[in-house]
């Protein structure tokens, strides 16, 4: 209901969008109608500069539809199609192709994310605390259902799969819906920021889901990491270990705990930390870290783990 009633607002938004702008550029070339279309330029722009795809945006509208409702895309477009269709000194031919094909992409853009359906899912034990994903592409269902469970609320990673919107992978934006529908009646909330190697360094014992992606080209060639181009991955930071290394949750099977080092933080070419914070403002108390002392018991037998390719 969450995502209807955004498509919703946006679609009403759009078309009141495309009404100004046929009226617009139906007005005769003046100084008050170039003023305006700068404005509109200046403020899309901004908005694909600075709130696009950023985690700034959860402060804006920190919603379950965040997903949809921060898509401004079909708005620009709606007004800039119909101040293109009502232009007189374009071609009636290329003004319909050009204007109907901006709406078509941007519409596209909107229903994107819930077109196709969520992996199907290996259930996993009702006792563990850490759940390792089960097909190739729910690494990051699999790791907040982790980070929910260390918090104490019950879920699985189909279930995150599904309120993710999972399908070849999942957007950040997406774990951020899950994770807010999973916390709504808890005395927990998300929170996103930018991922940074500092901001990992100093969670101080929070655990934080790393949505990431890395350019292997900042990786020297000396380590077998198989990283590739444009493939995310999202992993699970547990806790700092002797103010030199994280520790991480790999949600790959062949992986699981490992100890990452500022070197290895850095490679992550850009990414989003998602944590639950209490809704109260108090600091948390020690079930979180408990649970994770308990997760992470054999974390002293662990031998150095270097970077290895996502699935």
């Amino acid at each position: 209901m969450d995502l209807f009633l955004a498509f919703i607002l946006i679609t009403l938004t759009s078309m009141w969008a495309m009404i100004a702008g046929l009226r617009l550029g139906q007005l005769a070339p003046n100084k008050s109608r170039l003023i305006k279309q700068i404005v509109v330029v200046a403020a899309s722009a901004l908005y694909l500069s600075f709130i696009w795809n950023r985690p700034f945006v959860t402060y804006l509208l920190p919603h379950t539809a965040l997903i949809v409702l921060a898509n401004w895309l079909p708005v620009i477009a709606s007004f800039f199609t119909g101040m293109y269709w009502s232009s007189r000194e374009i071609d009636r031919t290329r003004r319909v192709t050009l204007g109907s094909t901006t709406l078509l992409l941007a519409g596209y853009s909107l229903v994107a994310p819930i077109i196709g359906r969520a992996p199907v899912c290996d259930p996993a034990s009702p006792d563990s605390l850490l759940i390792s994903q089960s097909t190739p592409h729910t690494c990051s269902p699999a790791v907040a259902a982790s980070l929910l469970r260390l918090h104490g609320i019950a879920t699985s990673e189909s279930e995150m799969a599904h309120l993710c919107l999972t399908r070849h992978g999942t957007h950040w934006m997406g774990l951020y819906r899950g994770l807010k529908l999973m916390t709504q009646k808890t005395s927990w909330d998300v929170v996103a920021r930018p991922y940074s190697c500092d901001a990992v360094m100093n969670l101080n014992g929070s655990p934080a889901l790393l949505s990431i992606n890395v350019n292997p080209d900042q990786i020297d060639s000396t380590h077998d990491h198989g990283f590739r181009s444009n493939r995310g991955h999202s992993v699970l930071a547990l806790k700092s270990r002797n103010h030199r290394e994280v520790v991480v949750f790999d949600p790959s099977p062949s992986y699981g705990i490992e100890c990452w080092d500022h070197e290895m933080l850095s490679w992550v070419s850009d990414g989003v930390i998602l944590c639950l914070v209490p809704r109260d403002g108090h600091e948390q108390d020690g079930t979180v870290r408990t649970r994770i002392n308990r997760a992470t018991l054999k974390l002293d037998h662990l031998a150095y783990v270097s970077w290895h390719p996502p699935l």
